[in-house]
């Protein structure tokens, strides 16, 4: 399972909405759209920001995703 659906999924079942997820990590509704579709990674930052919203570990994000973005 790819960051995306993780996201995804995790926001679903919390039943948030993609403006709620954005509003708890200070985000765009557009931007986490993107995460979700993959077309963009969530810096470190945001990933902990949604690891938190979700209470969940980066690890499981699949944190070597979000490091080979800012290493390209």
């Amino acid at each position: 399972m790819n960051i995306g659906s993780k996201i995804t999924e995790l926001r679903k079942t919390q039943s948030w909405s993609q403006a709620d997820l954005a509003e708890k990590i200070q985000a765009s509704r557009v931007i986490v759209g993107k995460y979700e579709r993959n077309e963009a990674a969530p810096s470190i930052d945001i990933a902990k920001k949604i690891a938190d919203a979700f209470g969940i570990s980066l690890d499981y994000l699949d944190i070597s995703v979000i490091l080979c973005h800012l290493f390209r």
